[in-house]
């Protein structure tokens, strides 16, 4: 399982997405309502705190507000536009390469992950981020991920810069190669354990995808 060494942009990015939907039979992203739904404000010890400290803390405050405009305003009426080719909506914390927790905190709204029929004509739509990793809170959904037959071959993990591709073959990861995609980790057939693949029909949450694929 190759992960990428450079983010896709532009004509790579373009070109990516439009083999990508070829290929697949569904795409997911999650929309991280735990971010939407947090509540930031100044805490017991903020009258304790110095000038400096508290000015920090009110732009926090302030800069969280303004994400969540953006995130309602943007980001929404982006997913609205996804609406007809819907297949199914699950909140949860976990999708491909990526669980989240909140140490201590209580009642969190859990993240809501979108599965899509794969549709060429949403081809206008993937390429509107114009890059792989623009795909996060609050400009738009959270990590773009492709499917086929239910098995992930392609997520990514926005917020963190890691983006994985599951290849067929060392032909299919030359193929790739041409349409400028460049791996971090060589295509090695031995570390390509299928049972290693995420599968959203037969979900094991605590295998995540994540897991160790070979050596760099």
């Amino acid at each position: 399982m190759p992960d990428l060494k450079e983010e896709l942009k532009g004509r790579a990015y373009k070109r990516f997405i439009h083999e990508a939907l070829k290929r697949s039979d569904m795409f997911s992203f999650t929309l991280r309502m735990d971010f939407v739904n947090s509540v930031l404000s100044s805490p017991e010890f903020y009258p304790r705190l110095d000038e400096e400290s508290k000015k920090r803390w009110d732009q926090m405050i302030i800069e969280n507000k303004q994400r969540k405009e953006i995130f309602h305003t943007k980001c929404m009426s982006f997913v609205e536009e996804f609406s007809p080719y819907l297949l199914k909506k699950i909140s949860r914390n976990y999708w491909p390469n990526t669980r989240v927790t909140w140490s201590g905190r209580k009642n969190i709204t859990l993240p809501e992950v979108y599965f899509f029929r794969s549709e060429q004509r949403l081809e206008s739509l993937l390429i509107a981020p114009k890059r792989l990793y623009a795909w996060k809170y609050p400009y738009y959904p959270d990590d773009l991920c492709f499917y086929r037959e239910g098995k992930c071959w392609f997520s990514i993990t926005a917020h963190e810069q890691y983006s994985y591709l599951w290849a067929d073959s060392t032909d299919d990861i030359h193929f790739w190669k041409t349409l400028g995609l460049k791996f971090r980790r060589c295509y090695n057939p031995k570390y390509e354990n299928e049972n290693h693949r995420w599968d959203e029909n037969n979900i094991d949450s605590d295998k995540w995808f994540g897991c160790p694929v070979g050596p760099m």
